[in-house]
């Protein structure tokens, strides 16, 4: 997972709003992984559109997916299992696709695991207050990693978790399968994940786990992203890498499932080779964050002088 190269590789950005751009409707618990079953054309076109862009690595569209999740809207035992490997398939395919018509391509899949909240459907990964014990996280997540590992992608994207004790269910996951991945918070300000644990204490409790890659900032406001970085500095360890993908700056709104308008692109901009001077392992974006996007970060990562 750790790249030989000192340039971060380009991830994708939000893929509910390249999906939205292409006309779909999918609001509800699922999301977007309800298309897994109901349209999975749509999904091949979003990866395609952000390889396109100058992604290097595709998140699938599993963020919302668990078996739990997809049972509780009727889904039967074969659609599940079907869902979860499609997720894999289509990603795969759309690489594949893009390598031979760009043969020096290199292209990564990271398997979305988003946070036990995404599953409960009420914006609670963005407050880090639901309350269930460990073990339920640990066994929740482990039947997601069960279907997943199955179809062997790159590594694991645990993405958007609120809370240290997800994230220590996450990295005992990764290193039970033996598998990479990173472990990516959202936080609320420039020191602290949602749930008021500081970002650096949850970096220091993922340095014992061998399978945790690297420790990640994403769908939080760009503004944030500076200071949470330095504030990593003095503990950095070359075997935990840095991923970040931030959103762009907009507030979520459980009620109609939509971001509010107001965004901080300018900021991110103006920030990002701030960011690449802390050698990220991959650099990319989240919610509000599209193909224009990724291609303008890719420009920009492209350019900067990596000596």
């Amino acid at each position: 997972m750790k790249s030989s190269r000192r340039r971060p590789m380009v991830l994708d950005g939000g893929l509910s709003d390249q999906l939205t751009s292409q006309g779909c409707n999918f609001k509800g618990r699922l999301w977007t992984a309800r298309l897994l079953r109901d349209d999975p054309k749509q999904i091949l076109q979003a990866h395609r559109a952000f390889l396109k862009s100058g992604a290097e690595c595709l998140i699938t569209s599993t963020y919302q997916a668990s078996p739990r999740g997809f049972a509780k809207e009727g889904f039967t035992e074969k659609e599940i299992a079907d869902c979860f490997e499609k997720s894999i398939v289509l990603a795969k395919q759309a690489c594949a696709e893009h390598t031979h018509e760009n043969p020096d391509a290199n292209t990564l899949i990271a398997a979305s695991i988003g946070p036990y909240g995404a599953f409960l459907a009420d914006g609670s990964e963005y407050r880090g207050d639901y309350e269930t014990s460990s073990s339920n996280l640990k066994a929740f997540h482990e039947e997601r990693f069960a279907y997943l590992t199955h179809h062997q992608p790159d590594f694991f994207a645990c993405e958007t978790i609120p809370t240290l004790s997800e994230a220590i269910a996450l990295g005992q996951l990764l290193d039970g399968y033996r598998t990479p991945g990173w472990i990516s918070f959202t936080c609320k300000n420039g020191m602290d994940i949602v749930d008021g644990t500081p970002l650096v204490e949850c970096y220091q409790a993922l340095l014992e786990y061998e399978h945790v890659k690297a420790i990640g900032i994403n769908c939080t406001a760009p503004q944030h992203i500076l200071p949470l970085i330095e504030s990593l500095q003095p503990y950095r360890k070359d075997r935990l890498d840095l991923v970040i993908y931030p959103n762009g700056g907009a507030e979520y709104d459980i009620t109609t499932q939509a971001w509010s308008a107001k965004a901080a692109l300018p900021e991110f901009f103006t920030a990002l080779p701030t960011w690449l001077l802390h050698k990220p392992m991959l650099i990319g974006g989240c919610c509000g964050i599209g193909t224009k996007e990724i291609a303008a970060i890719r420009k920009v990562v492209d350019e900067y002088s990596w000596t």
